[in-house]
C-alpha cells in the first residue's frame, strides 16, 4: 500500500514539525520567565545590579530576606526593592516577589548564580 506509506510519511513529518513548534515555543515561554539581571555598575569582582524577577529563586520562596541566608551564604545585599512601581523599605523581613525590580550588590558571579535560569 503506496499510499498507506505515503501518508504515514506525512504524519511523521507533521509530528516532527509539531514537535519542533512546541519545543521553541516553551523556550519562548521559558525566556519570558528568566529574570532579567542589569548590570549598574561593577567594583573590581563585586556589582550594583537591578533585577527583574521574573521568577523567584527558589532561596526566596515564602522565606524573609533574612530567612533565605542571601547574605551569608552568597555575599549579597539587597539594597532596594521596588514593587508595582513604588518603592518598599527593604528589612529584614521584606519577601521578594514575582514582578519585583530589586536593586543587589554583591559579587557579580554570585548574583548571576542566584538569580540565573538554574536556581529556578
Amino acid at each position: 500500500d503506496q499510499e498507506f506509506s505515503l501518508f504515514l510519511n506525512q504524519d511523521i513529518k507533521a509530528r516532527k514539525y509539531l514537535e519542533k513548534d512546541l519545543k521553541e515555543a516553551l523556550s519562548v515561554e521559558d525566556k519570558i520567565n528568566e529574570n532579567i539581571i542589569t548590570l549598574i555598575d561593577n567594583y573590581g569582582p563585586d556589582a550594583m545590579a537591578e533585577v527583574t524577577i521574573n521568577s523567584v529563586p527558589e532561596i526566596f520562596v515564602d522565606k524573609t530576606l533574612f530567612e533565605s541566608g542571601i547574605k551569608e551564604n552568597y555575599q549579597i545585599n539587597v539594597m532596594m526593592v521596588k514593587r508595582d512601581d513604588k518603592p518598599i523599605m527593604v528589612v529584614k523581613d521584606t519577601v521578594i516577589e514575582d514582578k519585583d525590580v530589586i536593586v543587589v550588590f554583591g559579587p557579580y558571579k554570585s548574583i548571576k548564580e542566584l538569580f540565573g535560569p538554574k536556581n529556578r
